[in-house]
Formats: structure tokens, C-alpha cells, sequence
């Protein structure tokens, strides 16, 4: 289950929504998204030892947790 979903069951099911507001419910959703967009199904070591493109196009630092945000800011 993605994060995304895992999230909203949360919400959902405790009524935990109730002390977050609109914008703070908004802020987690989007946040839970941004944790699993567009992710290949592989860690950050394996994108640098196979030298892949979003491990060269990110220098090696921080691959996935670049290429969520990037995606992301696109997406907002």
C-alpha cells in the first residue's frame, strides 16, 4: 500500500481529519505523495552502482528523495 493511501486510510478510519483542518489534511496528503511519486522500486544504492539516469542526473546525493521533490514541484 502506498504511502498515500495508507494515509488517507488513517484519516478516514480514526476521524483523525477532525484536529487536522483543511490545510493541514491538504499538507499531509500532498506530503504522503510526494513520499512514493514516480518511484522506480529501487533504493538510492542501487540507482548509483548501476550509474542510472536520475543517479547521474542527481550526482549521487539523495537520488529517490531528489527526483519525488522534482516530480512533485512539477505535479503542484
Amino acid at each position: 500500500m502506498s504511502v498515500l493511501n495508507c494515509c488517507f486510510f488513517v484519516l478516514n478510519n480514526s476521524k483523525a481529519y477532525k484536529y487536522f483542518g483543511d490545510q493541514g489534511v491538504a499538507a499531509l496528503l500532498i506530503s504522503a505523495l510526494a513520499h512514493d511519486v514516480d518511484h522506480p522500486g529501487n533504493n538510492n544504492d542501487f540507482e548509483i552502482n548501476t550509474n542510472s539516469e536520475l543517479a547521474i542526473k542527481y550526482n549521487n546525493k539523495s537520488v529517490l528523495e531528489n527526483h519525488h521533490c522534482c516530480v512533485l514541484f512539477s505535479l503542484l
